[in-house]
């Protein structure tokens, strides 16, 4: 659902003069019925009579008196679903099987990730940082639900047997990784979670930081093929507390009663996830087909309520990132700080990639090419150097935009997460432009209106991606060659478009490298010496 255009403007600046309110983060919240009934006292005020200035200023109001920061944040997002001030987006711009990013909850078109923190594209050109969600925190200490005695499918090979090892040991380096299933424009990475383990699928994203997984009970959440996990099942689960360092890294995380971490983590997109902070074991597949390795005490989050755009085949996230939640960085030495990804086809369900950690992730391929890791702000993210674009055999690129001020020189982040990539306005148009010129095919209109370049072959998409050029994205020092299979989105048996959107509306004007990009390139993570390599892969073989 969108607010309609009069209430747009107002809905955002509720947003931004919510995150500036100096209001205790510890206030005691009032009843859900007190904040219903202040919904329900703005739903009848919500007609088009209503001026932006009085909607923000009665929000507010209402705020400053007595809301709680979150529940308060919980009140907008009800008042967004309310039918006198929402349309319904058209569904041809929320085609879910085409991006997986746009999806019915999303408030604007936009072509994000849904889990990459900090980073959304508005409508109106404003951006909203890391979303504090509301909670069901007085909830999560309900009892469980009765046991539910369904299991996962059995691995293929005969039991599991797991092998412990500590971070410290160097035997992880040689020997963990897990495969890579593509599943309509997100990837998903295949582990073990759990004594006894438990099979779980969950999203690879280098965007983020905070793995989770849904948990018993959940109270509000979206539905998931794969058993939730429960960790009262679990022998190896154990609780964090909430006046831990681990908790401290959280960006919102709250204390109860029981003193237990309890983090809220939201997303670009308004999706979010609460739960409790915790430690477990997470089994890897190994050298030895008949064992897992397993690494024990990784920090991840109980998810017991979420809200979003999460596709079922997933039963959580795995946070790939910088910061210090992040697996990676969780794993440490006992991975030498590398790890490396190739992404097979968005569009073959039927192989899979593979992701690696430790020794194994490296990249030897004589046509790979480096680039520098660039340390920035948040950490999180690792960012890159773009300097220029070049299509086909053209000899002269199009410049990239360089880095502003304070981003410590890097222009672009790579994200797993994020389905398109990102790229500032006037090199955009520049490309465009040159791809206009050179492409000897009938230009037809995006019918959903979200991309600009669209080709129609009426041989179908195959034979329009051979008469497309290939495109050369310049990193410092790394000359990537993208295959119209990177840079075009297929509309349909006989349209593809130019699959690049103008970062322009976001703050940050940072570009974003996206998984489509990504795909069928072996990419290596080394973090101790801050550099990414990438090699032209098969990634249905790797």
């Amino acid at each position: 659902m969108l607010p309609s255009n009069k209430l747009h403007v107002a809905i955002l600046m509720v947003y931004n003069s919510v995150n500036k309110q100096l209001l205790s983060p510890h206030k005691e919240p009032p009843s859900m019925e007190k904040v219903n009934a202040k919904v329900e006292a703005f739903r009848s005020k919500g007609n088009e009579a209503l001026d932006k200035q009085q909607f923000s200023d009665l929000i507010i109001e209402w705020i400053q008196k007595d809301l709680h920061i979150v529940l308060a944040n919980r009140m907008i997002l009800a008042l967004l679903a309310a039918p006198v001030m929402a349309i319904k987006t058209k569904s041809a711009a929320m085609n879910v099987p085409r991006i997986r990013p746009i999806a019915e909850k999303v408030p604007t078109p936009l072509i994000i990730s849904a889990y990459s923190v900090g980073l959304v594209l508005l409508q109106d050109s404003r951006q909203l940082h890391s979303r504090s969600h509301p909670s069901r925190f007085h909830q999560l200490t309900s009892p469980q639900p009765p046991v539910d005695p369904s299991r996962p499918p059995p691995r293929s090979g005969g039991a599991v047997t797991l092998r412990s090892r500590y971070f410290s040991q160097a035997t992880l380096q040689s020997n963990i990784h897990s495969n890579v299933i593509p599943n309509t424009f997100e990837y998903l990475m295949s582990f073990y979670i759990g004594t006894p383990a438990k099979n779980i699928l969950a999203i690879v994203d280098t965007g983020s930081d905070l793995t989770w997984l849904q948990c018993k009970p959940c109270y509000s959440c979206y539905k998931q093929l794969l058993p939730l996990f429960d960790p009262a099942l679990s022998t190896t689960y154990k609780s964090v507390s909430c006046e831990s360092d681990s908790c401290s890294a959280l960006p919102s995380h709250d204390c109860g009663s029981t003193s237990q971490c309890r983090y809220e983590y939201s997303y670009g997109d308004q999706s979010y996830v609460v739960g409790y902070l915790a430690t477990e074991s997470l089994g890897f597949d190994s050298g030895n087909s008949s064992r897992l390795e397993e690494v024990r005490k990784v920090l991840f989050g109980c998810t017991h309520e979420s809200n979003g755009t999460f596709d079922a085949a997933g039963a959580g996230l795995v946070g790939l990132g910088g910061g210090q939640l992040s697996l990676v960085t969780q794993l440490g030495d006992a991975i030498g700080h590398k790890f490396s990804y190739c992404l097979p086809p968005i569009d073959n369900n039927s192989s899979n990639g593979r992701l690696k950690f430790g020794s194994q992730a490296v990249n030897t391929d004589p046509n790979a090419v480096s680039t520098s890791i660039i340390t920035g702000t948040p950490d999180t993210f690792f960012f890159l150097n773009l300097e220029s674009i070049r299509v086909g055999n053209e000899t002269e690129g199009i410049a990239v935009k360089p880095a502003q001020v304070g981003s410590h020189g890097g222009n672009i982040i790579i994200d797993s997460g994020t389905t398109l990539t990102f790229i500032d306005d006037e090199t955009l148009q520049t490309l465009i432009s040159r791809l206009t010129n050179s492409v000897k095919m009938p230009q037809v209109s995006d019918p959903d209106g979200l991309f600009t370049l669209c080709f129609e072959d009426s041989d179908g998409v195959e034979s329009a991606q051979s008469k497309l050029p290939d495109i050369t994205f310049h990193f410092s020092g790394a000359d990537v060659v993208l295959k119209p299979r990177n840079m075009f989105v297929k509309i349909d048996e006989k349209i593809l478009c130019l699959g690049l959107l103008s970062t322009e509306g976001m703050d940050s004007k940072i570009g974003i490298f996206g998984n489509i990009a990504q795909q069928n390139f072996n990419i290596a993570y080394d973090l101790d010496a801050k550099t990414l390599t990438l090699a032209p892969a098969d990634c249905t073989k790797v």
